[in-house]
């Protein structure tokens, strides 16, 4: 049994950004530490806060005596390097557009690949006198293998012994099999014999190859959203936010997640039909127990009885933070005041002045 530290890469539905999470497992090898990560993962209380769920990687540390071992650990680090910088470091520099951290990721980026090339290319000098495999395509040479066993499974014979071919050129250190694997982990698909062999139905954490999982949004839609989502400080600017613009998992009907202090989406359906407008959707609750005694209206300020499930959910944070509440409370409050009346403007009579010193 060895420790094997497991990397994941998620969007984090809580403070709006991607972010990454480590586990240690002990397992016989790094496959097998793999699949228990999910195991781990599933049974995390944060797992609610998380959308598109990535394994970026297994690192181990490796002793320099087992060459061979040395470097598919070292290849290992730098893989789950070039992942974590590409499904976290690359979409957050787009979310917060920081143009000198876009550089400096990109700068990041092309180190760990240039290390991952000096790695494979020591340990070819090395090792391929004495059969040893190519360090940095070693996950995709034994995933690759489970796929030759899956599609051999559903009977497509053909397919399984083209690639069990390229398997075994690329163990050989032939570049274009080596290329060629690469690619289908990236992409998902193959050609063999001229005809494109779909194998994402072996990306999931219980099939052939556990990196993704549970995927609720692709990395370019939390970004377009990102962009999209415009500061909010004008009442005719606000949008009708609804189910789509809350928090996954915090939904009030299988929510455990506190609403204390947090941004609520109204179901409209628990106002009154006059009141079914941008203005009236955001509320703070007071939270006694697992109870909302009442809510305060962002907006306008109102106050009602309401319960738990009168709303649809926490609002994204990445809406929250665009919205000035206290321009558009300034807004409404400026626009439902009464205009001064004569009554009110015309200056009182002695008689009248006397009587209310008299009353105060």
């Amino acid at each position: 049994m060895n420790t094997y530290n497991l990397h994941f890469s998620y969007y984090s539905e809580e403070y709006g950004q991607f972010e990454e999470a480590s586990f240690r497992v002990d397992a016989s090898d790094q496959f097998e530490a793999r699949q228990k990560a999910w195991e781990i993962v599933d049974s995390d209380d944060n797992r609610r806060f998380m959308s598109c769920l990535k394994q970026c990687g297994v690192t181990w540390d490796a002793s320099p005596i087992n060459m061979p071992e040395y470097f598919i650990a070292a290849a290992a680090e730098c893989k789950y390097r070039i992942k974590v910088i590409e499904n976290v470091d690359i979409p957050n520099t787009e979310i917060n557009r920081d143009e000198d951290k876009r550089s400096r990721v990109k700068n990041e980026l092309s180190y760990y690949l240039g290390r991952l090339d000096s790695i494979s290319d020591m340990a070819k000098d090395l090792s391929k006198p004495f059969g040893i495999a190519p360090p940095d395509i070693s996950d995709e040479l034994h995933y690759a293998e489970g796929f030759v066993s899956a599609i051999e499974s559903g009977k497509n014979y053909e397919h399984a012994w083209l690639l069990s071919e390229r398997v075994e050129a690329a163990r050989k250190w032939d570049q274009n099999a080596i290329i060629s694997l690469k690619r289908m982990f990236k992409d998902g698909y193959t050609t063999l014999d001229g005809e494109v062999s779909l194998l994402d139905k072996y990306f999931a954490k219980d099939s052939v190859f556990p990196e993704k999982a549970d995927i609720a949004d692709n990395e370019y839609k939390y970004i377009s959203r990102w962009r999209n989502a415009r500061h909010v400080e004008k009442l005719s600017q606000l949008p009708m936010f609804g189910e789509k613009d809350v928090i996954s998992g915090s939904e009030s009907w299988k929510s455990k997640m506190p609403y204390e202090y947090r941004v609520l989406v109204i179901n409209p359906n628990a106002l009154p039909e006059g009141m079914r407008s941008p203005e009236n959707m955001l509320w703070t609750p007071s939270v006694e127990g697992d109870s909302v005694r009442y809510a305060r209206n962002l907006i306008t300020d109102g106050f009602m009885d309401l319960a738990r499930d009168d709303f649809i959910g926490i609002l994204r944070p990445e809406f929250e933070n665009n919205i000035d509440f206290a321009a558009l409370n300034y807004e409404y409050t400026r626009s439902h005041e009464k205009p001064p009346t004569n009554e009110d403007s015309a200056p009182l009579d002695i008689e009248d002045e006397e009587s209310e010193q008299e009353y105060f």
